[in-house]
């Protein structure tokens, strides 16, 4: 009668013949020796801009990544090969500090870094989900509406923190009847009608009025 020990023996040797008998997939460099454990690092899949090779995939790492760290990543967490990783800085715009009415000192937000890895095996992106391919219960138009209120918001914070502040004639554009407004303005201006309006003037600024037509 074997003994408990003999058997988890006999079914660790079974286990491993098994796994060496199966085919499985290996990565294409050394794997590293060094453990890491609990990672508090934030790696983004940034969908690719136009034309971009479905081979070549685009994330935003941690400034203390190097490539080795992302290969070993996409290895030990997706068993996704990597032929080569190619890395770049990207600058943030100078920008002030506190509100822009008080205009602060400039300073410089932390850079990003981003990698591309050329995979081993191409990766499509789905297409984009329309407005009108959404469920019933989604207000797209007035997820659409805040969309844009909030990157005009955005816009408008910008240019008033570097100083591009618009000029009142832009700001006037948008009032609206500003058009008829002025039509009606430039015809006072040139004698083609006469200012009127429905309040009736008392009976003593008659020859107020009279005196200032004479003139």
């Amino acid at each position: 009668m074997a003994t408990p020990l003999q058997k988890i023996t006999k079914a660790a040797v079974e286990s491993v013949a098994e796994a060496a008998t199966t085919e499985t997939l290996m990565p294409n460099f050394r794997i590293g020796g060094k453990k890491v454990y609990l990672p508090n690092h934030v790696i983004t899949f940034v969908r690719p801009v136009r034309n971009t090779p479905p081979n070549l995939a685009t994330f935003v790492v941690p400034l203390t990544f190097n490539k080795f760290d992302l290969r070993d990543y996409l290895w030990n967490v997706y068993q996704v090969r990597v032929n080569s990783v190619r890395s770049f800085v990207n600058q943030q715009p100078i920008q002030r500090k506190g509100p822009a009415e008080k205009r602060g000192r400039a300073y410089r937000p932390q850079a990003q870094k981003m990698m591309m890895a050329e995979l081993e095996k191409p990766f499509v992106w789905p297409e984009r989900v329309k407005g009108e391919d959404l469920p019933e219960e989604y207000d797209w138009k007035r997820w659409k509406e805040q969309e844009d209120h909030s990157k005009a918001h955005e816009r408008a914070q910008m240019a008033r923190s570097s100083g591009d502040i618009p000029l009142l004639t832009e700001r006037a554009a948008e009032v609206s009847g500003r058009e008829r407004l002025r039509n009606e303005a430039r015809e006072l201006l040139e004698g083609k009608r006469e200012w009127a309006n429905e309040a009736k003037l008392d009976e003593r600024w008659n020859a107020i009025v009279g005196e200032a037509s004479r003139k």
